[in-house]
């Protein structure tokens, strides 16, 4: 791992480096692309959070129940807050407060009722905020873990906002650095 940020890997060919936030964001978007339909398993939290929001905002919430119960959520609508009981299993000490105000922003940035548009955007979204930051320090087994899972994806190479989670360094272009062909 160089930098906190990026993982590199050697492959048949030469290097492989990725970006370790990008890579992470692509793995976790497929899933959630992969698996819209279906309920996702959650992890029960020990004590519900409440997260206060506007009487529009949580109209938002409501509009979107289903799908966020499919990601993983469970929830209870208040008039003024929802109170959060179950969390996907991918937020690891996520702040919900934060969460929520960027589905929510995302969800009246297209203000679209297309649901597979919105479903898309969510799954972004997740996939943002609940990815690897850069400059968090992995152990070998979560890099050789991410580089399998990344190598999985569909469209391994972008990210789901259009970025490359990865490039390659062949030998031949090694050797030429050094003069040696």
């Amino acid at each position: 791992q160089i930098d906190g940020a990026y993982i590199i890997s050697q492959t048949e060919h030469g290097l492989i480096i990725i970006h370790q936030q990008r890579a992470h964001q692509r793995i976790l978007y497929e899933y959630f692309k992969k698996n819209e339909n279906i309920k996702l398993n959650s992890q029960k939290l020990l004590f519900p959070e409440t997260i206060s929001l506007s009487k529009k905002d949580i109209a938002e919430i409501s509009d979107i129940k289903n799908e966020l119960y499919n990601v993983g959520f469970e929830m209870k609508i208040k008039k003024d807050c929802i109170e959060i009981h179950a969390v996907p299993q991918q937020c690891k000490n996520e702040n919900l407060q934060n969460l929520f105000d960027e589905i929510i922003k995302e969800q009246e940035v297209e203000n679209s009722d297309l649901k597979e548009k919105f479903s898309s955007r969510l799954c972004k979204t997740l996939s943002k905020s609940l990815s690897i930051k850069s400059g968090k320090k992995l152990t070998q087994e979560e890099m050789r873990l991410l580089v399998i899972e990344l190598l999985k994806c569909d469209i391994p190479s972008i990210s789901p906002f259009g970025l490359n989670t990865y490039f390659n360094v062949t030998t031949k272009e090694i050797n030429k650095k050094f003069n040696k062909c």
